[in-house]
């Protein structure tokens, strides 16, 4: 490895490209006088605002988000149920209150729950082939 992180290469990239856009807007900016571009300002908001109207009306929202969230959790718990049921002993299980817990405190529920899942296709992929 490098030793230079994604996330140090992402934050270099949105300063340096934060400060051009700066840049270059400042040159094109100070052609027109400052009160001209005091007076065009108002009228930026009223070209831009009903574009982002418009965009979140007909984008995903939170309730979209939020749903497509809650189903994805329900597939690790199913495939957690299905591992859980198909082994003399699983660590990860869902409790009473539809949560997923451990009984290993120093377990991974990530890699747990990505192992569940993995067993569960298996199983699933067997089942295929034996029906």
């Amino acid at each position: 490895m490098t030793g230079i992180s994604a996330t140090a290469i992402y934050t270099s990239a949105v300063a340096l490209s934060g400060a051009w856009i700066r840049t270059i807007m400042a040159l094109v900016l100070n052609i027109w006088p400052t009160w001209l571009r005091y007076f065009v300002q108002p009228f930026l908001v009223l070209y831009y605002a009903p574009l982002l109207i418009l965009r979140n009306l007909a984008g995903p929202n939170r309730s979209n988000a939020r749903r497509s969230h809650d189903h994805f959790v329900e597939g690790w718990k199913r495939a957690v149920q299905v591992a859980d049921g198909s082994t003399q002993y699983w660590p990860v299980h869902v409790n009473s209150a539809n949560e997923l817990e451990s009984d290993i405190s120093e377990l991974d529920m990530r890699e747990a729950v990505a192992e569940s899942s993995f067993l569960s296709m298996e199983l699933q992929e067997q089942a295929g082939l034996q029906g």
